[in-house]
């Protein structure tokens, strides 16, 4: 009689937990076909950066004879901004 008492609560040990597992596996996770628009994953928002760019220095020689030919470096510089967005 201990034998079958024995084997009677194994049996119910394997019960509860093909139950739990069965469970658990039933109520996880959402389908990816039924997913909610508020759930839609939005591009990330427009970046703006600002830069400026200059002119330090420059060499420039005459094409007919090769002379060095002068040249003002003040205030060479512009600034802009670019915008990235995807």
């Amino acid at each position: 009689m201990n034998k079958n008492m024995i084997s009677y609560k194994h049996l119910l040990k394997l019960i509860a937990v093909t139950y739990a597992s069965f469970m658990l596996t039933a109520c996880g996770g959402d389908n990816d076909n039924n997913q909610d628009e508020t759930n839609v994953n939005l591009p990330p928002p427009p970046v703006t950066k600002s830069f400026t760019v200059s002119l330090d220095s420059v060499v420039v020689t005459r094409a007919s004879n090769g002379d060095a030919v002068s040249v003002e470096l003040d205030n060479i510089s512009a600034t802009a901004e670019v915008t990235v967005s995807q």
